[in-house]
């Protein structure tokens, strides 16, 4: 199961149990636009980054996170209509 947590101007989809996490300092300093310490950059492209992040926490020791850059107001309006890259990419798995 999973919930969306929207903090500031971020939408986070997350499993059952982890919304602590989107919480705790790593992913504070992603939402400020740094790189958490420890932190691994998988892929980075136009469309989206990719990243292992260290969590502290001894049952999630580190979570991989997907931040997909914001497109035009072209894109942004038709993800009114249809689901998100991020959203249609959540649900395959």
């Amino acid at each position: 199961m999973t919930r969306r947590l929207r903090i500031a101007q971020w939408t986070w989809i997350v499993c059952e149990g982890c919304e602590r996490l989107v919480h705790s300092e790593p992913f504070d300093r992603l939402r400020a636009g740094c790189l958490p310490d420890g932190a691994v950059v998988v892929r980075d492209n136009i469309i989206r980054s990719s990243l292992l992040v260290p969590t502290g926490d001894a049952a999630y020791p580190e979570v991989f996170v997907k931040r997909y850059k914001p497109g035009g107001l072209r894109e942004r309006f038709k993800y009114l209509l249809l689901p998100s890259k991020a959203r249609a990419e959540w649900r395959s798995l």
